[in-house]
């Protein structure tokens, strides 16, 4: 038999090879460093991310509180607007409000008073900035409730923010979790079926008004998605609700108020605003050709030569070169002297005073002093002009003659 090269022999019942236990054993020897230098050498950190609320839960603050009365088997219902105090529900059934609407007119605001009296129930924060000085102070203070801004002194003071208080109706004591922006003072005692009070100051109280309720807090936040379920916050609310028994409650948990004149015209005719608009800036591109200054074409007619000269010589005399500006007419002025690269400055004065009848001290100046000052430069430009003339007219009378 004959085994050429690359052929192998196979014995038959032959076991696993020293090669692949050794590669084995080198794989589990990496695998096994590896993870002791994973767990002594690499710093592992635990991060816990949040993903924050909903979109759902930012725009509907009382969602929570929402699902709480649904599971406790309420019937609850969202407010859709302004309109729906000037149409109230029946007495049997509980308005639930983050604050009471400023801007709500004094009529609304009877009626919800005739609400009460008939046997509703309103629970109310309170209104925000004009506590006092609006229609909405004006509902609170005809049920004897008076609501003041708490001054930020008296917050650092106690800056607690755990109330205690019993939970009719058999007393349960409960701990709110309260953050008040107000406190409130109650004209009549004798009305208040439950609240949380310190040093004659309330925070959070329910009164009898009539055959209703009026429910109100110093904190707006008290059963939004944030606090209710700080504490007992919802067991609060269940108690307060249970005092009416509703068959309905009516919830209104976002800033609405009424829509102004621009607000409703644009709601109804947005595509007739916005054709106004680009008819507008057709119209305003009509009127103006073109935008930003006007542009000025280069004046090639005219002759440059003055305002050029002008700036020439006021570098020059910026830069002390004074003679410089002077030198062309000062040379001029000598080759009109016969024979001047033979006589010297005297004798050049002296011939040019004699033909001009001009002082000599003057045309030396002119022609040989260093000019430094403006007004020197004036005087000497004076003096050579003066001098071309009368040179000029020296030698055109000697031509005559």
């Amino acid at each position: 038999m004959v085994i050429t090269m690359g052929e192998s022999i196979a014995k038959p019942g032959s076991g696993v090879s020293l090669k692949a236990i050794i590669i084995t054993l080198l794989i589990l020897a990496a695998l096994g460093l590896g993870v002791f230098s994973a767990k002594n050498y690499l710093e592992w950190k635990d991060v816990e991310i949040s993903s924050g609320y909903s979109a759902q839960a930012i725009e509907h603050q009382y969602l929570a509180s929402q699902r709480y009365l649904e599971a406790l088997d309420y019937r609850v219902n969202e407010i859709p607007g302004l309109d729906f105090y000037s149409n109230l529900p029946a007495t049997s059934d509980v308005i639930f409000l983050s604050r009471l609407p400023a801007d709500l007119p004094s009529s609304h605001y009877q009626k919800l008073s005739q609400w009460i009296d008939k046997g509703g129930h309103l629970i109310t924060g309170i209104t925000e900035n004009r506590v006092n000085d609006s229609a909405a102070g004006d509902f609170l203070k005809n049920h004897g409730i008076r609501a003041r801004h708490l001054p930020w002194q008296e917050y650092e003071k106690d800056p607690a923010k755990h109330w205690s208080m019993n939970l009719p109706p058999e007393s349960l004591p409960a701990t709110i979790y309260l953050d008040p922006d107000y406190y409130i003072t109650l004209s009549d005692t004798d009305k208040l079926t439950m609240g949380i009070e310190k040093s004659h100051r309330y925070y959070f109280l329910q009164v009898k008004v009539g055959a209703g309720y009026l429910t109100t807090s110093a904190d707006n936040a008290l059963f939004n998605n944030w606090r209710i379920g700080k504490n007992d916050n919802a067991l609060l609310l269940s108690r307060a609700i249970e005092t009416t028994a509703p068959r309905q409650v009516w919830i209104s948990d976002t800033n609405k108020s009424f829509k102004g004149i621009f607000t409703l015209i644009w709601e109804q005719f947005n595509w007739a605003v916005m054709l106004l608009g680009v008819l507008l800036l057709f119209m305003l591109r009509r009127a103006s050709v073109r935008l930003g200054p006007l542009e000025t074409k280069p004046d090639t007619i005219s002759s440059n030569f003055s305002q050029h000269f002008l700036a020439m010589s006021g570098f020059q005399f910026r830069h002390h070169n004074n003679a410089y500006i002077l030198q062309d007419t000062r040379e001029r002025v000598k080759r009109l002297i016969r024979d001047s690269n033979t006589k010297n400055e005297n004798e050049m004065v002296a011939i040019i005073a004699q033909r001009t009848a001009l002082d000599q001290g003057r045309i030396h100046h002119a022609l040989y002093a260093g000019v430094r000052t403006g007004n020197g430069l004036v005087n000497a430009t004076r003096t050579l002009q003066t001098i071309l003339a009368r040179l000029d007219s020296h030698q055109y009378n000697r031509r005559d003659h």
